[in-house]
């Protein structure tokens, strides 16, 4: 969230800067692009979901994204194999609709996700379970990455 506050408000500058001109201007406009983007997509990951007796409801991070599901438009739910940096590698949540619309449900979103988990395996029946090979060996890739640019960087001190 910081880095999209931070893009903002160097567009903010650039266009208050006393240099305005064409360029500057496509810039800062860029710029303010890519902060919006990335509000966009930290607003993606659904940070609030709240169990009613006939409803789920989940609200984005800055809540621009609200999105209310009955618990018959539910046809499911899958487990999908996923790998991220913070996490690493864990079965993430996809809610499948009867539209044939999936929500996934990133682990990062949410301090409590097992709790989420268990709520969400007592209500919704279990579809299917995704493995991805390429999930599994994403650690070691990030690591095998990390040690030959180290590398690299010690080849080019040495020279």
């Amino acid at each position: 969230m910081g880095i999209s506050i931070a893009f903002i408000l160097m567009s903010l500058m650039l266009f208050l800067s006393p240099y305005f001109d064409a360029i500057v201007g496509i810039s800062g406009s860029f710029i303010f692009l890519m902060g919006a983007g990335f509000l966009w997509g930290i607003d993606y990951a659904f940070s609030t979901i709240t169990f009613e007796h006939d409803k789920l409801k989940l609200r984005g991070y800055f809540s621009m994204r609200r999105l209310d599901i009955t618990y018959s438009d539910v046809e499911g739910f899958m487990l999908e194999e996923s790998s991220d940096q913070l996490s690493g590698y864990h079965f993430r949540v996809c809610l499948i609709l009867k539209s044939g619309k999936k929500i996934g449900l990133a682990k990062m979103a949410y301090s409590n996700y097992e709790t989420l988990v268990a709520l969400i395996e007592s209500k919704f029946e279990l579809l299917e379970i995704k493995r991805h090979l390429f999930a599994k060996w994403m650690p070691i890739i990030w690591f095998l990455s990390g040690v030959l640019a180290l590398l690299v960087a010690m080849m080019k001190i040495l020279k």
